[in-house]
């Protein structure tokens, strides 16, 4: 098994990869940042392709075989048919407008998701029962599909105008590890956050109150709520502070703004290492409480 390396000078737009040493057996190509404008037929047996940091408006027929694909910074508006086996997908930086839907449908076998820097007006991964990142920041979405799928572990939402993140009040995958939602117009969370989460970040929103299970959050190591209109956010922080002192969690740094921060009343019977960051844009402080 082969895998072919191209540096800027070694490939000038040439019209085939068939010119390579025992072709049929390339199962890697790394092709990134020389100035490709087109991308020739491909090896039948490719599970690998990073053809990255291009001028590429679109893809040849990619092979069944391809596991991952990074065709992130290019000028792509489509990426055509995509094979069935592909676990991981980066696209991020392109000109895509929309994904999984009926035209662009999405690998049901894939796992790992970046679409993030794209205008899309659709994002559709309701049938990706085996997707566990999705990162989609900056791509103007209004919505992540009518549902997210349970296999759900990691989700970057940021820079968008996202209302909601599950339509009708609806519960976040139970597994959820990480959720970062920056800068949306969310003005709720859910009715139940997922009690899996490690980082939760939901800087710049609407929100106004935290989830009633906001102490269930055992795993919690990051969490940022700076610039919402929470009410009583200093209460409803203390009351999770309180129940993870005798808890795993074994430090928690929580982000905030200083009109946020400096109204925290601490228990010093939390036992737990806790961490507060004020935000740079707002004050440079940080404290350190044990």
């Amino acid at each position: 098994m082969i895998t072919v390396t191209y540096s800027d000078g070694d490939y000038d737009d040439c019209t085939s990869f068939k010119t390579i040493y025992d072709y049929h057996n390339v199962v890697e190509i790394y092709c990134a940042d020389i100035s490709l404008s087109i991308l020739p037929e491909l090896p039948k047996n490719l599970t690998h392709l990073n053809c990255s940091s291009n001028y590429l408006t679109s893809l040849p027929k990619l092979p069944e075989s391809l596991i991952e694909l990074n065709c992130n910074y290019n000028h792509l508006t489509s990426l055509g048919d995509l094979p069935d086996n592909l676990e991981t997908l980066s696209c991020q930086s392109n000109y895509l407008s929309s994904l999984g839907d009926r035209e662009t449908q999405l690998p049901k076998n894939l796992k790992y998701l970046n679409c993030g820097y794209n205008r899309l007006n659709s994002l559709n991964v309701e049938n990706n029962e085996r997707l566990q990142t999705l990162d989609c920041d900056a791509c103007e979405l209004t919505s992540l599909g009518p549902r997210l799928p349970d296999s759900l572990r990691e989700l970057n939402c940021s820079v968008n105008k996202l209302d909601f993140l599950v339509p009708n009040e609806g519960n976040l995958p139970k597994d959820l590890t990480t959720l970062v939602a920056n800068i949306n117009n969310l003005t709720s969370l859910g009715t139940k956050l997922p009690v899996m989460l490690k980082r939760l970040m939901f800087y710049h929103n609407r929100i106004t109150s935290f989830p009633t299970n906001i102490t269930d959050l055992i795993y919690l190591e990051d969490i940022e709520f700076g610039n919402n209109p929470v009410e009583d956010i200093s209460l409803q922080v203390q009351r999770f502070l309180s129940r993870v002192r005798n808890k795993q969690t074994a430090k928690c740094r929580i982000y905030g703004d200083a009109q946020n921060v400096h109204d925290f009343n601490i228990n010093q019977s939390v036992k737990t290492s806790l961490e507060i960051i004020l935000r740079e844009d707002i004050i440079n402080e940080t404290f350190d409480i044990i």
